[in-house]
């Protein structure tokens, strides 16, 4: 592995034909400091953005507009691209070969999102070292910036710490865990 990939983000392809969704798993993905490739409405669409890009992952809803998502998640699995499946629908809708993959159900929140693609990263089918890194720095800018009065959030907490710290505050009640760069 190069510097050049070792550094890169990781891209991930992202069928959906619900617009709304297709944005804010986009808008996850970023977050999380990844590349986003699509996202893609159409099965016609999608399968030539499989074929031809380097893609580290995918998500992908199982009805199209067009067709079943089933020839783009055949063609990734093929190439070895890991994926996952975001569908309204239970595990016994997903295409056959393909049950044994992650998926969550929508409506989903943020947080199975991240979950999903940890998933992936632990199964190690996405490089975790890259996905970290940017979600590392993530963590980092939205601590610095999460209610607007960072001064006041990063009160008491040390610029460099061994542990990760969970922070609470108006913008994330339920807390995020900070991870600090030394």
């Amino acid at each position: 592995m190069t510097d050049d990939t070792a550094h890169r983000r990781p891209r991930v392809l992202i069928v959906e034909d619900e617009s709304v969704v297709g944005l804010h798993l986009t808008a996850i993905l970023e977050d999380m400091g990844c590349e986003v490739v699509g996202p893609a409405s159409l099965a016609i669409t999608a399968l030539p953005i499989a074929l031809h890009k380097q893609l580290d992952a995918a998500v992908l809803d199982i009805l199209l507009v067009d067709q079943t998502v089933t020839p783009v998640a055949d063609t990734l699995a093929r190439k070895g691209v890991p994926f996952a499946f975001v569908t309204s629908y239970s595990r016994d809708h997903l295409p056959r070969a393909h049950r044994d993959r992650p998926y969550i159900r929508k409506p989903f929140i943020d947080d199975d999102v991240r979950a999903l693609m940890h998933r992936l990263s632990r199964r190690r089918l996405l490089r975790l070292d890259a996905l970290n890194a940017v979600e590392d720095a993530t963590r980092l800018l939205a601590f610095r910036r999460c209610c607007g009065e960072p001064r006041s959030c990063l009160a008491g907490y040390p610029t460099t710490y061994e542990q990760p710290v969970v922070h609470t505050c108006r913008r994330y009640p339920r807390g995020f865990v900070a991870h600090a760069r030394s």
